[in-house]
């Protein structure tokens, strides 16, 4: 999926196409972490689905498809269920939907950013900014507008093309489909004598299951809402005064009718109180259980359910509360408790702002490992400041060459290493432009490495510059 924008916030423009696993590097106040935060919430908002259902029902077309189903006429004539048909029904589902997820967006906009208003959230040299969620070709493509009138979304009845869905029922079976081309993407069996209400509430499931598969078909993989996850640059800090925390905000929240907290922050805050110490994916534990093997000892919870779980490190015979841990512990234990407890679906989206946080050289190696791994299960975005991920990534890409046994002789796992296709590497501009950095199977371009190790450390930068031009008797540029 590919992401577009222009004027928002500190971005003046970007152009972004997301991999198994996305990096956004450069200095700090470049916009990395607000385009994140964007991209984690398109895909984790829900519609207003009340309006969305108010709407719906009383389509011509819906309320058509179930006379046809009950084995009445429609109300003009009895409806033919063909291509035609199917591509008017999902427009129109479409255009119902659009305007279902306008209603909400410019709240979660404002509660994800913490800003009053939405127009806080353009950039300062514009008067209005764009966002578009786009196929990888541009071809499809959903526009938000944020300007001084507020929130507006177009694009959503332009992504069906017609003759790839088709709405079937076959009258013998009594069986309602779905089908993209050749594949079925619903199908229930609808049993005779049904009335139409109930039969409303299946063509309604269908509309369900339509909806994300347009978008996740025409926009290549994008879709809302989805099984998404972030980590923000605070979840260690939650670990050290969660309890009170939490009491605070709902108190907060009775005064104000208004959560004290962004929407990236309350979101893994509520993720973080466990519903049970069980295992939610094996895959996605074994990473987990490599984080801790790196660390030499084991995040322990020993609370679940309604409460912030109370966290201990266990190393060997000791055990201590994980606030008396050293920071790297601290660090990592609410991503060893995502990959454990947490996280369940497969190709979930996950977004972890700055994972070298107070972690030592070594370990933030180990870190851009376990993220590598876990780049084969779900969707990871990062956000960093680090040269040393940078440069891990690009021994993961090198070591995608070798075999199992020359992995291990260099301290690596036989599964480890980084299919260059799957990485996708975005350097932050001090002038609020976003580019793209050249990966190939030979690692990370040097040139282009080089170049983002010098923007993250600006005094570094004009010291090398000043000694080219003493060496050269010229800018570095003119070469």
């Amino acid at each position: 999926m590919r992401f577009t924008v222009k004027n928002f916030g500190p971005i003046k423009h970007a152009d972004v196409t997301l991999g198994d696993f996305t990096v956004f590097i450069g200095p700090g106040g470049t916009g990395k972490s607000y385009l994140a935060y964007l991209i984690w919430m398109l895909q984790k908002m829900q519609p207003d689905w009340d309006y969305l259902a108010d709407k719906v029902f009383p389509m011509y077309e819906f309320i058509d498809l179930c006379f046809k189903i009950s084995g009445k006429f429609g109300f003009y004539e009895e409806v033919k269920l063909d291509c035609e048909f199917t591509y008017k029904f999902l427009t129109e589902v479409m255009k119902i939907a659009q305007e279902a997820y306008e209603r909400v967006l410019a709240d979660y906009l404002r509660d994800t950013f913490r800003v009053g208003d939405v127009k806080e959230l353009i950039n300062k040299d514009a008067d209005s900014c764009e966002i578009e969620i786009c196929s990888n070709d541009l071809s499809k493509k959903v526009k938000i507008i944020i300007d001084s009138d507020g929130v507006e979304i177009e694009g959503f009845d332009k992504l069906v093309k017609k003759g790839d869905y088709l709405i079937e029922f076959d009258e013998k079976r009594n069986i309602l489909t779905l089908r993209y081309k050749n594949s079925v993407i619903y199908g229930k069996f609808i049993p005779p004598k049904k009335d139409i209400g109930e039969i409303s509430g299946t063509v309604y499931d269908l509309i369900m299951m339509a909806i994300p598969h347009i978008m996740a078909t025409y926009l290549d993989g994008f879709l809302t809402p989805r099984a998404s996850f972030i980590l923000t640059d605070s979840k260690s800090g939650f670990l050290r005064f969660a309890p009170s925390l939490i009491r605070y905000t709902l108190r907060e929240a009775r005064l104000k009718e208004r959560f004290p907290l962004s929407l990236p922050d309350t979101h893994m805050l509520s993720e973080l109180i466990v519903d049970s110490r069980e295992v939610k994916n094996e895959k996605l534990s074994k990473i987990a259980d490599f984080l801790e093997e790196e660390i030499g000892g084991q995040i322990h919870l020993e609370t679940e359910g309604l409460v912030f779980p109370e966290m201990f490190f266990k190393k060997g015979e000791f055990t201590i509360p994980i606030l008396r841990s050293h920071s790297g512990v601290r660090e990592l234990a609410p991503l060893v408790t995502y990959l454990r407890y947490v996280i369940e679906e497969e190709r979930a989206f996950i977004v972890l702002e700055e994972p070298e946080t107070h972690l030592h050289p070594y370990m933030q190696s180990v870190v851009t490992r376990a993220l590598a791994m876990l780049s084969k299960y779900a969707d990871v975005l990062i956000t960093t400041h680090s040269p040393i991920i940078l440069d891990e990534l690009d021994n993961l890409i090198k070591l995608n060459k070798l075999s199992p046994e020359e992995k291990k002789k260099l301290g690596y796992r036989e599964e480890e290493g980084l299919d260059p296709e799957s990485l996708k590497i975005y350097r932050f501009k001090l002038d609020g432009t976003v580019e793209g950095v050249r990966v190939t199977e030979e690692g990370i371009e040097e040139e282009e490495f080089s170049s983002v190790i010098m923007e993250l450390s600006n005094k570094y930068a004009d010291v090398e510059e000043a000694v080219w031009r003493k060496i050269h008797g010229r800018n570095r540029e003119t070469d």
